[in-house]
């Protein structure tokens, strides 16, 4: 398993992000990294599609029992619709108060 510095880098690469402690960016992604091991993740990439996918992943695995949380950008009206859980736009304050 990659070390979280270098999955960092392979993604990013060090000309797109610098940063001047890594020890910040440790302590603000160390949590979510902890959280997500234990959970699938998808990630959907390309030019066009990404959200068409994104809601049809959803559907499916909503209808095998699977509780899913989705995140698309850009969003069209309000931010509140990049957020979605088990196929429902979240609020913008849940989205707040999360």
């Amino acid at each position: 398993m990659l070390l979280l510095e270098e999955r960092f880098h392979q993604l990013t690469g060090a000309e797109f992000f610098r940063f001047k402690s890594w020890d910040k960016l440790k302590n603000i992604f160390s949590p979510l990294v902890t959280t997500l091991s234990s959970k699938m993740v998808f990630t959907i990439g390309g030019t066009n599609g990404k959200g068409e996918v994104s809601y049809c992943l959803d559907y499916l695995l909503n209808c095998q029992g699977y509780t899913v949380g989705t995140f698309t950008s850009p969003h069209l009206k309000c931010i509140s619709e990049r957020f979605r859980l088990n196929g429902k736009k979240s609020t913008i304050n849940e989205i707040i108060g999360a």
